[in-house]
């Protein structure tokens, strides 16, 4: 459970695919993803009904992302159903092989260049500070 609770800490606020959506509901969406703390918060209760609620947030802001931001917001949603299919298999007892976890290290490269794209344009676009929230 350590590996997987400190994989919750690391998914900060994302979106995954967007075909041009309009900016404020964007804006919307990513404002309603949970911040870091509410995501330790779920690590902590090992609750994967609350994992799966943040993927569905980070969907829904995907949804809605600008063509400007959608390839960065695909690879946080692909990253969080990932880490969401590894929490709900090892809270069912299934094997979760240390390759699979090679693997989603890897994919926390380009997850955290995503971030910062995001982060770059929530504050441009949306006036939204992530690293605060």
């Amino acid at each position: 459970m350590a590996v997987i609770t400190a994989l919750t800490v690391s998914l900060v606020a994302g979106a995954c695919s967007g075909n041009g959506g309009d900016l404020e509901s964007f804006c919307a969406a990513l404002a309603a993803v949970p911040t870091p703390l509410d995501e330790q918060a779920v690590a902590r209760d090992g609750d994967d009904d609350n994992v799966g609620a943040v993927v569905l947030r980070l969907k829904d802001m995907a949804d809605r992302a600008p063509g400007a931001i959608a390839a960065d917001a695909k690879v946080l949603a692909r990253i969080g159903e990932r880490y969401t299919d590894l929490v709900r298999r090892q809270a069912t007892g299934q094997t979760v092989t240390e390759a699979e976890l090679a693997e989603f290290n890897l994919e926390l490269v380009t997850y955290g260049e995503a971030v910062q794209s995001l982060g770059t344009f929530a504050h441009q676009e949306c006036g939204l500070d992530l690293s605060t929230r």
